[in-house]
């Protein structure tokens, strides 16, 4: 575990200049209790108090803050949500609680579609220190409390494609060299194609680009979350193993476009990442879309080595860093005096955006 409580985004990763994060995820229920849509009555305070009762009597309770989701305000919700702890249906949730641990790489969301999901996050692809670290704090909880599981069906859940292990595997992918190619070669696009295939879900991570003529696909950034779909065919293990073998073909893929487009289109390559470094430099107001695309696009020239500067560790804690709710709580708790003509909250979030890339960002130099 990651003893000085820093933010898990900001740390190194393995295989990061493809897979970015690693996320699992399991979903538990109570015994005798109804499913979250059912809940009759006190029964959602009562799982929460049975919930926050069991952290309490873990180990090293001190690392883990409970509350309920009610008693945060509007920007809290906001920040949770960013990072990835809080869904939006979880934010208007009366009985939704949540429990954090202090580097916020381990969530317990309380009372959403199951009375628990339990949630680990990693840099970069890290399927087994995720699991394991994960796996320690459910065993923990079920010394303490009892969940919902039959030998034959595994654990019992609100949706039937969660039933058995319980467990959903989420992997950040970032695929700018598939991309750049796939109009001429369509590689991505198949092996986006192969991928769900076998069974795994491939979604944009923030959404799609406005500007398809200056994107390669529509996914802003070209990012994308790879995640399984299904937890009843085979074990834990088994199902990480076959997410990994998946991955694993796209991340080879990545380099080697990677490869093909430094040595045959670096004239195309260094436009596309110059125009990025060039914009975020000289900017004065960034929009939060605008500032994932101006990441990444450095992101691919760090990666192809046509920058230099900079750690991948860096560039992604700026994903959260530059997200409008950090930078509201930033603006609101520091004083910043800001230039005559920006007077009002969304121009000074902007300001305030492109102040912060450029600082992060100023390392970052040419290679000859």
């Amino acid at each position: 575990m990651n003893e000085t409580g820093e933010a898990w985004y900001n740390l190194a990763g393995d295989e990061n200049d493809v897979v970015l994060s690693t996320r699992i995820r399991f979903a538990r229920n109570f015994v005798n209790f109804p499913f979250p849509l059912r809940f009759n009555c006190d029964d959602g305070e009562r799982i929460q108090t049975l919930v926050f009762d069991a952290f309490s009597r873990i180990e090293h309770p001190e690392r883990y803050q409970a509350l309920s989701v009610k008693k945060l305000d509007g920007l809290g919700k906001r920040i949770l949500q960013e990072r990835g702890v809080l869904t939006p249906s979880e934010t208007t949730n009366p009985v939704a609680g949540i429990v954090v641990r202090t580097d916020g790489k381990l969530v317990c969301a309380v009372n959403a579609e199951d009375h628990v999901r339990l949630s680990c996050f990693g840099a970069g692809l890290d399927t087994e220190t995720v699991f394991t670290e994960l796996k320690q704090v459910d065993d923990a909880l079920q010394n303490i409390v009892q969940f919902a599981a039959s030998v034959e069906f595994g654990y019992l859940t609100s949706s039937l494609k969660n039933t058995g292990t319980g467990m959903k595997l989420s992997l950040f992918l970032h695929l700018p060299s598939l991309s750049f190619l796939n109009h001429d070669t369509r590689e991505l696009s198949s092996l986006i194609a192969d991928t769900e295939k076998k069974g795994f879900n491939v979604r944009p991570c923030f959404g799609y680009a406005l500007n398809y003529e200056d994107s390669f696909l529509p996914a802003l950034g070209s990012c994308y979350e790879i995640s399984s779909s299904r937890c009843f065919t085979g074990s834990e293990a088994e199902q990480i193993e076959e997410l990994k073998k998946a991955v694993y073909i796209l991340i080879e893929a990545e380099r080697t476009s990677r490869r093909k487009i430094t040595d045959n289109k670096p004239t195309a390559l260094r436009d596309f990442v110059y125009k990025a470094l060039a914009a975020v430099k000289y900017s004065r107001l960034l929009s939060e879309r605008e500032s994932l695309e101006m990441l990444f696009r450095i992101k691919w020239g760090i990666d192809t080595g046509i920058l230099e500067g900079l750690e991948n560790s860096v560039l992604f804690s700026l994903v959260y860093r530059t997200k409008d709710a950090h930078i509201e709580f930033i603006n609101r708790n520091q004083h910043f005096k800001f230039e005559a003509d920006i007077n009002t909250g969304g121009l000074q979030l902007m300001r305030l955006r492109s102040l912060i890339m450029q600082e992060s960002l100023e390392q970052i130099g040419i290679c000859a």
